[in-house]
């Protein structure tokens, strides 16, 4: 990527990296996941993902992906206890960046849990869960560390 459109994205509050920027997709699993007989699409924060401070605030940006067959629409995204909207389409193997927290530093003992909500294609509404992992900075603020997909997807 140029630098001057990583530079401007960063000051825009964009993220950085875009799925114009690199292979975008990937190929969905074929092991279907069902849950009384519907077929679940699964989707989850991918290995990457970063978080920076400005003074007292943190922002984290992960990537999404949709390891499914269908189309799906991200809803929402609870982490240490905020919900974030992210509101987007993915396609099916599609991977995109997301800002997924911004908020106040964690201090001391934070939420664990991390839940991506999304609807598939017909509509039915699911849950992706994730285990947060954090160790404490310097200043005493926590870092994270690892987030965890923890399968199975659960129906909502």
């Amino acid at each position: 990527m140029a630098l001057g459109k990583f530079i401007k994205r960063m000051l825009s509050g964009e993220p950085v990296f875009q799925p114009d920027d690199q292979q975008a997709t990937s190929k969905p699993t074929e092991r279907p996941s069902r849950i009384d007989g519907k077929d679940v699409p699964e989707v989850f924060i991918d290995q990457r993902y970063d978080c920076s401070f400005n003074g007292n605030i943190m922002t984290c940006d992960a990537f999404i992906l949709n390891n499914s067959k269908q189309i799906v629409f991200l809803d929402e995204i609870h982490m240490f206890g905020k919900k974030m909207e992210l509101q987007r389409q993915l396609e099916p193997g599609e991977r995109r960046e997301f800002q997924i927290y911004n908020g106040p530093k964690i201090y001391g003992n934070y939420i664990q849990d991390c839940k991506i909500l999304y609807r598939g294609s017909d509509g039915d509404y699911f849950a992706s869960l994730h285990d947060i992992d954090c160790k404490p900075g310097a200043d005493g603020a926590q870092r994270l560390s690892r987030i965890r997909f923890l399968p199975p997807i659960k129906d909502v």
